[in-house]
């Protein structure tokens, strides 16, 4: 099929399905009326039927009978930051989940007949904090498994392209926030629902986010565009906001009194040097913008919803979850 010219539904297969990102792009997807096939890992992930179960994967996953008629994979799955990482080799479980699995797809997909694939990668390619905007032309700075991971999947998908012929599409988006979010967006919701107090009020900082929403978008544009073939595209909502301001407007949804503490800057980052948490630090006090303009201008692409409106639907989400807790 000729997805440059194509007008019909797409075949798309998205790995990944019952993750974050995964479950919200296959609910945009089937809502624009693509065929969905969804990949989860493990049975116990989900209990929908829709979804096919391909077990662990790495460079001997199968993937032949899912792929059958696939116009476009959405290669969405991957191993992501572990907070208490147990494995004796870390990175080498990064690079046989993030690396090797997506070569093993991105072959077998060219094999069954897919024509593009779009693979989700992060921001933290270009590194965990900015001076400027980043844009798709700076070189890559990778400073952790997860992001060198990528980088190195990037890297490896993009000769098998080449010589394949197989049009590969890069997305790197920042932290993605929305309902069914997790990790320190959600943790940093409940401290502000709860009324617990933050020592932020004195971080100058200025950051980007993207909603799963606007994520999703993105890659459903990406499927078909005939500019988006061989590209690489950041992703980012519109607005920028500080760590404070974010705070207050999580507290404004809320309906609450955001406790800022305004603790010096300099003692949080030493304070993060003493307990090895620099990494923590700097996604929460450093700078980090995203120039999306190559998407606008290149696929006329614009996100759908605000900052305000994709941080109500959280905090909604957030409140349903938690309704009659204790």
């Amino acid at each position: 099929m000729d997805l440059a010219n194509s007008k019909h539904s797409l075949r798309v297969l998205v790995t990944g399905a019952n993750g974050f990102v995964g479950s919200s792009l296959c609910q945009m997807l089937q809502q624009q009326g693509h065929q969905v096939i969804g990949t989860t890992r493990t049975a116990h992930e989900t209990q929908k039927n829709e979804y096919v179960i391909t077990g662990e994967l790495n460079a001997n996953t199968n993937w032949r009978d899912v792929l059958r008629g696939v116009d476009v994979v959405v290669h969405s799955a991957a191993r992501v930051h572990v907070l208490y990482d147990t494995v004796a080799d870390p990175i080498s479980e990064f690079r046989q989940i993030n690396v090797e699995a997506s070569a093993n797809l991105a072959r077998q997909a060219i094999e069954a007949g897919a024509r593009r694939m779009i693979f989700i990668s992060t921001i933290g390619v270009l590194g965990n904090y900015s001076l400027k905007p980043f844009c798709e032309s700076d070189a890559p700075q990778p400073s952790n498994a997860y992001a060198v991971t990528k980088w190195e999947a990037e890297q490896k998908l993009a000769e098998i392209a080449k010589t394949s012929g197989l049009e590969l599409v890069v997305i790197r988006p920042p932290l993605v926030y929305g309902p069914r979010v997790k990790a320190n967006f959600y943790r940093l919701m409940d401290h502000v629902a709860k009324g617990k107090p933050l020592p932020f009020g004195r971080v100058v900082n200025q950051r980007d986010f993207v909603s799963v929403k606007n994520l999703s978008h993105l890659i459903s544009v990406c499927l078909s565009h005939p500019k988006a073939a061989g590209e690489l595209f950041l992703a980012a909502d519109r607005e920028s906001v500080s760590t404070p301001q974010l705070i207050r407007k999580l507290a404004q949804h809320f309906r609450v009194y955001p406790r800022l503490i305004p603790v010096p800057e300099i003692l949080l980052h030493w304070g993060a040097r003493l307990l090895q948490k620099e990494r923590f630090y700097h996604s929460v006090c450093s700078s980090l913008q995203i120039d999306t303009a190559k998407a606008w201008q290149l696929l006329d692409w614009q996100p759908m919803q605000t900052l305000d409106e994709g941080l109500s639907e959280t905090v909604a989400w957030y409140q349903q979850q938690t309704k009659g807790a204790p």
